[in-house]
């Protein structure tokens, strides 16, 4: 869990370069932990652009429970939407 402010920079960077190409419609999705990855990719694309929509199938609960909302997907995430699908919970 201590690298995914990391990867979600990256993945921003990926995303960059595709908004670069002319894509205008991204929409992330990330499953699981994957599903709490996308808070940092729009995190780390909010001096460039914001991203319209986020889904988050079955957020990873355990070791985000206690953590501040701004590192949690969610209403935290001000600058995007965020659909989010939870099994349990």
């Amino acid at each position: 869990m201590h690298n995914l402010k990391h990867v979600g920079e990256c993945i921003g960077q990926l995303v960059k370069l595709i908004k670069k190409a002319g894509s205008e419609d991204i929409h992330l999705i990330g499953f699981s932990l994957g599903a709490q990855v996308t808070n940092y990719v729009a995190q780390s694309l909010n001096d460039v652009f914001k991203i319209k929509r986020i889904s988050g199938v079955d957020p990873a609960f355990p070791g985000f429970i206690t953590v501040e909302k701004q590192y949690k997907l969610g209403t935290s995430c001000v600058h995007c939407y965020a659909y989010i699908l939870q099994s349990c919970n």
